[in-house]
């Protein structure tokens, strides 16, 4: 963040977007179940209130019990309702952020990123939220992704047997290491979403 400020950064407007496919006992995990001494969507809307870029946040769901639910105690936070079809456990999440883009953008502005927060990893902190922004312009890539260095010694079947991925595990250079993803955080262009239409590609950076 002082880096920001030193060097006059401009600070892109985000749209944050938090996905759910509602409450029912089917649905993993669910938003409103007690987790700690809050429910589990409580702990990703206060890293977000506490954040830099809490001013334009949206909920997407097809449940209208976690809509009131969230307007109750966030009354600042845009919901809208999901389409049932786009909540299938077996769709990927690339048509509800262009659904909701086009919302947000008809009815505000077209933001200049997009922050997607997922339910299923409630300990992000607030400050990682505003690193991930930080990080895509300081080093001008496309996304920002949450992971973590897997430095577990990985072998891959070749046909004939076990062979390590890593040529030289003694001599390993830092390109060499892998990256395992670790969700809670997701940051895009979203020109480059729109015109791509895949959560993962181009130029990507990362926060631990």
């Amino acid at each position: 963040e002082k880096y920001i400020k030193i060097n006059k950064i401009e600070i892109p407007r985000v749209l944050t977007i938090i996905p759910s496919r509602g409450t029912s006992k089917e649905i993993f995990p669910n938003p409103l179940k007690i987790f700690g001494n809050k429910t589990l969507i409580d702990w990703t809307l206060e890293s977000i209130v506490l954040s830099n870029f809490s001013e334009n946040v949206m909920l997407t769901t097809p449940d209208q019990k976690l809509i009131d639910y969230v307007a109750s105690k966030f009354p600042k936070i845009i919901s809208i309702k999901r389409k049932n079809e786009l909540a299938r456990l077996n769709l990927g999440l690339e048509e509800t952020i262009n659904e909701s883009i086009q919302f947000f953008s008809k009815n505000f502005f077209l933001p200049d990123a997009i922050l997607i927060l997922y339910l299923e990893y409630p300990f992000k902190k607030y400050w990682q939220i505003n690193e991930a922004v930080h990080t895509m312009k300081i080093f001008n890539v496309n996304m920002v992704d949450g992971i973590q260095i897997d430095d577990r010694f990985y072998y891959k079947h070749d046909g004939k047997g076990l062979k390590p991925i890593q040529e030289n595990v003694m001599l390993r250079l830092e390109r060499d290491e892998l990256y395992r993803r670790v969700g809670g955080i997701h940051l895009m262009e979203t020109k480059f979403f729109l015109k791509n239409k895949k959560m993962i590609a181009g130029k990507i950076g990362h926060i631990h």
